[in-house]
């Protein structure tokens, strides 16, 4: 297992991305890209392999975070997912939470709650390797 965990930012706006990529930063994690698109972050995530995926809801182009998710979980259904976005409407976090994401953050993002997030992913990552898969996040 690596050292740090790859992370891929998926924001089309560009301050919410830096301020993530500020605090990602801070804690210590690799960012191994940033997307504005789901098509973009598919296209990256092919090439990069993240272990983790910070991703918004409304994004630009035709795929909005939710579908962007979807696709990407085809590709590697291990991947860890927080969800980091404004958008609170009912019917939307539920089908957010659907996909199972280790978690579901609320903009303008805490940054304690991120790094307890991270460190939670980081710590199952680390056991799974050791131990073989058994994570559930809260």
């Amino acid at each position: 297992m690596p050292d740090k965990l790859k992370i891929l930012i998926v924001e089309d706006d560009s301050t919410s991305a830096y301020i993530l990529y500020l605090y990602l930063n801070t804690f210590g994690y690799e960012i191994c890209a940033k997307a504005e698109s789901g098509e973009e972050a598919i296209t990256v995530a092919r090439k990069e392999r993240p272990d983790i995926v910070i991703m918004d809801i409304n994004l630009e182009g035709a795929m909005n975070g939710i579908e962007t998710v979807k696709k990407m979980r085809e590709m590697n259904h291990n991947l860890s997912i927080i969800f980091a976005t404004g958008n609170t409407d009912p019917g939307i976090v539920e089908l957010a939470m659907s996909l199972n994401p280790a978690s579901f953050i609320t903009k303008p993002v805490n940054p304690m709650i991120l790094k307890k997030v991270l460190k939670e992913i980081d710590d199952c990552y680390r056991a799974a390797f050791r131990h073989g898969p058994s994570c559930t996040f809260t």
